[in-house]
């Protein structure tokens, strides 16, 4: 059962992270930088790029936050830190669907990457403590099918609901997967290394 439901929540998690990952420049042209774009005081292939460069923010951010989120799971468990970094993403991205000001966009991206890295650092952990040890490569193999899944699935769902209501819903849909992994995760009973 705790298998099964961390590979649920997996799934959704990367769902909703695909969506600002594959579309976030979108957002980037069409809001965050319109305005300029409109003024003439940036093209929208220079928006493209600054929006793109933005997202470096996220993977600094989880690069330094790695190895504190390991120790951060240690005090105080990993099924509460990864609760804790979903709940993170869930009310930034939220906000952002509200206030598009560039201090709150970068401070979610900020943000953003502590959250990410206190979620996937410890997921394959509790993966491999779920199982014999014989059973950790197909377990692990499993954990990586979860997330391709999650990589092929998000765009097409989360690209036929902008054409439909506009850029911004991906700051809808994706709090709305983080809620769902989230609740995924209150299913997971065995999420510690078990000790002799």
């Amino acid at each position: 059962k705790s298998a099964l439901f961390i590979f649920l929540a997996i799934f959704t998690w990367f769902v909703g992270y695909n969506a600002i990952e594959t579309f976030w420049t979108s957002y980037g042209r069409e809001v965050l930088y319109a305005g300029q774009i409109a003024a003439g005081q940036m093209t929208a292939d220079q928006a493209v790029a600054r929006a793109s460069s933005m997202l470096t923010y996220i993977s600094a951010v989880f690069l330094i936050f790695a190895l504190p989120a390991g120790f951060i799971a240690t005090r105080f468990g990993r099924k509460r830190t990864i609760m804790t970094g979903l709940a993170i993403l869930m009310v930034m991205w939220l906000g952002i669907y509200f206030v598009h000001a560039d201090l709150y966009v970068i401070a979610t991206l900020v943000l953003s990457g502590i959250g990410w890295a206190l979620i996937n650092i410890n997921s394959l952990p509790i993966v491999v403590d779920l199982v014999p040890e014989e059973k950790v490569g197909s377990y692990t193999g499993l954990y990586y099918f979860f997330s391709m899944a999650a990589a092929v699935t998000a765009p097409p769902l989360v690209g036929a609901l902008m054409d439909l209501l506009g850029v911004r819903v991906m700051f809808l849909f994706t709090p709305l997967f983080m809620l769902l992994a989230f609740l995924c995760m209150f299913g997971v009973q065995r999420s510690e290394p078990v000790t002799a």
